[in-house]
């Protein structure tokens, strides 16, 4: 899983935990037996909702961002 985003008039509703809900019961139905995402360490809300959903850490990459100054 990479890329799942819900606007902030729709975060604390449940959607997030739906859609990964959603997507893990696709993957079992297919014979999918382990999944991996991938998510911004800073990003709290994220990081809460995927540990309370059982994923667990399982390595931290830092990942070099180009910057563009004018």
């Amino acid at each position: 899983i990479q890329n799942v985003g819900i606007t902030p008039a729709h975060r604390g509703r449940g959607v997030g935990t739906a859609l990964i809900l959603a997507a893990l019961a696709g993957f079992q139905q297919v014979g999918l037996s382990r999944v991996y995402l991938e998510v911004t360490a800073q990003n709290d809300g994220a990081v809460r909702l995927y540990k309370r959903l059982g994923f667990r850490r399982t390595k931290t990459l830092f990942k070099a961002v180009e910057l563009a100054y004018s």
